[in-house]
């Protein structure tokens, strides 16, 4: 976890991965979604460090959500703070506790989108004092830690939100109910699912749309999961931004993964009023498509499945079998299955 003060701690989950079989030493780093923890990827995270064949040292780090950066003295955080600050330092920390210089990351939403505009930032150079790693001797967070040049060697992004072009359940109410939910939840430094959830129940539009009413519903299984009013401010800009650009221009990646989930178009009738379109609620097949497009690799693959945004249920698409598969063939350098290939939409 990270506070306000750079101090960086991160959880790693096999400390005696090496016990295993070992065949690539690099660590691989989760980080999850807006408005969750840092236990959204317990699961696979566990999967990938005790696996019998292809053990990985595999750490969780918590940009937002937690209780020491979301609490209600921690301070209202912006964008760019996770991104100049927040981001880099908790690499840099997974560098140091780990003695190693480049990762492999896996980055869900908020913390696929977060990491490649930190990349934007920071990857070509580097970042020297990036935070202050634990020290053993003293006790005390007291060593400077480094961000290294070229952090991150293979990219997995999934579901990961760029200028929100297209069509989404998600954008598509919160750019309608926007002045509302801002003049809701103003007084807040730190906003919950469950409370966005109440301000948009709230709001006019929902009052008079039961496509509405699911969207915001869905935000009551995330509960008590905060993040920073700024934040949250900062990804209705986003939506509400006809000209920004797409992530990942000028962008380059040694082996890149871009993972969609989607909703099929039968189910999309429950929740949206355009009936041809492709997004998993929050974020539509077209951002994926302008990132994979944008940001340069030696090797990048585009995979699209059945899968919502976010949530606690089988649907979630990091927790579908499909997905964790491709994303352990990849990271591995596998080839992939046969049957896995039907979701390929493109490679370079």
């Amino acid at each position: 976890m990270l506070t306000a003060q750079n101090q960086i701690g991160v959880y790693q989950f096999n400390s005696t991965f090496k016990d295993a079989i070992v065949t690539n030493q690099k660590q691989v780093v989760f980080d999850h979604d807006i408005l969750w923890n840092l236990f959204s990827f317990e699961k696979f995270g566990k999967e990938l460090a005790f696996n019998s064949k292809n053990a990985r040292d595999t750490w969780l780090i918590e940009i937002t959500g937690g209780p020491e950066q979301d609490c209600d003295t921690c301070p209202n955080y912006r964008y760019e703070d996770m991104i100049d600050y927040y981001w880099p330092a908790l690499v840099a920390g997974v560098e140091y506790y780990s003695g190693q210089n480049k990762i492999d990351y896996i980055g869900h939403s908020n913390g696929c989108r977060s990491a490649l505009d930190s990349l934007k930032n920071w990857s070509a150079t580097g970042k020297k004092n990036a935070g202050y790693c634990f020290n053993t001797v003293t006790g005390k967070y007291d060593v400077v830690c480094n961000l290294s040049a070229i952090p991150v060697d293979a990219f997995v992004g999934i579901a990961c939100p760029g200028a929100f072009d297209g069509y989404s359940s998600y954008a598509y109410y919160f750019n309608k109910s926007a002045d509302e939910l801002k003049n809701n939840l103003v007084v807040n430094k730190h906003v919950t699912g469950g409370e966005l959830s109440k301000s948009l129940l709230n709001s006019k539009n929902c009052k008079i749309s039961f496509n509405c009413i699911l969207t915001a519903g869905s935000l009551l299984l995330i509960g008590d999961n905060a993040i920073s009013y700024s934040l949250g401010d900062k990804y209705l800009y986003f939506i509400q931004n006809n000209s920004d650009s797409q992530l990942g221009i000028n962008l380059n990646i040694n082996r890149l993964l871009v993972y969609n989930g989607i909703i099929n178009r039968a189910t999309s009738i429950l929740y949206d009023r355009p009936i041809n379109t492709e997004h998993d609620l929050m974020v539509s097949t077209q951002d994926g498509d302008a990132i994979y497009n944008n940001i340069q690799a030696n090797k990048k693959y585009h995979f699209e499945s059945y899968g919502i945004h976010a949530g606690t249920s089988a649907l979630a698409i990091y927790g579908r079998d499909i997905t964790k598969r491709v994303i352990r063939e990849f990271l591995n350098n596998q080839t992939f299955s046969s049957s896995d290939k039907k979701y390929l939409v493109e490679e370079d």
